[in-house]
């Protein structure tokens, strides 16, 4: 869901992105991490691996910001208005309602969300039905959704919260843009390893042992780009994944076979 004000040419880079993503290395991790059910005698059952296949789905748009530029402020009436944002457009008729799918609000320039800006760069989540008293609807299945903020709504430093190297120029010439595919990548691969704990259900977080810290595999690699990256000095920009005709500066994930 693009939400706001978006260029053509910025929704092509994001899309460009999406689609590509389930060819490279990053994603190829992914497919390292399993989820698995709870036998009757409490035992793990068979593993279920992350799919090494991520496919773009249907795109909406909120041109008007249909819930203001600040969205889970104080004054908001809903438990979440981002995932108010995904269920208004799936019952429009614009999104299909797909339980097995990643829901991604991606907000413009003109927009900022709770703590983004101070705490954090984006963010996934699942939403349990019936636990919260809300305006949502309770009776709509679970649904995994993701906000991702662009920087450029923080202030003329905010770029400098969540990018990394690529601040005034990047590789497909929209450094506020190219800043938020990172945070995508981190986002849809947590949300794929860890998307629901329940109690017969067991996805991935790292134990936290007093050498780990309990994380998702995504944070363990924030804001780590790897040795691999590249520079392109025509351009002046760092990048270290290429596909569908870009280039892309994107972090690293945690590999649970090797780390």
């Amino acid at each position: 869901i693009f939400y706001g004000n978006w260029q053509d040419s910025d929704k092509a880079i994001v899309n460009d992105f999406l689609s590509g993503l389930g060819t490279s290395s990053f994603w190829n991790i992914s497919t390292k991490y399993y989820n698995y059910n709870l036998t009757e005698n409490g035992e793990p059952g068979p593993k279920k691996y992350v799919s090494s296949t991520v496919k773009l789905g249907k795109s909406a748009s909120d041109p008007n910001r249909s819930l203001g530029t600040w969205l889970n402020s104080g004054n908001s009436s809903n438990f979440d208005d981002i995932l108010a944002i995904v269920q208004n457009h799936i019952h429009s008729g614009e999104l299909p309602a797909d339980g097995d799918g990643i829901y991604l609000v991606l907000t413009d320039e003109e927009t900022v969300e709770g703590d983004y800006c101070k705490s954090y760069c984006g963010c996934d989540i699942v939403f349990a039905n019936g636990t919260f008293n809300s305006s949502l609807n309770l009776s709509a299945p679970d649904y995994i959704y993701a906000f991702i903020g662009n920087s450029k709504a923080c202030g003329p430093n905010g770029i400098f919260s969540c990018g990394t190297n690529n601040f005034f120029v990047s590789p497909n010439g929209s450094p506020h843009i190219d800043q938020m595919l990172s945070p995508i990548a981190h986002e849809i691969a947590e949300a794929a390893s860890n998307p629901d704990v329940t109690a017969d259900t067991t996805a991935w977080n790292d134990v936290a042992d007093g050498v780990n810290d309990g994380s998702e595999n995504g944070d363990n690699c924030a804001y780590i780009f790897g040795s691999q990256a590249k520079h392109d000095h025509g351009g002046g920009y760092f990048y270290n994944q290429e596909w569908n005709g870009r280039k892309y500066f994107i972090q690293q994930l945690w590999d649970p076979d090797t780390q």
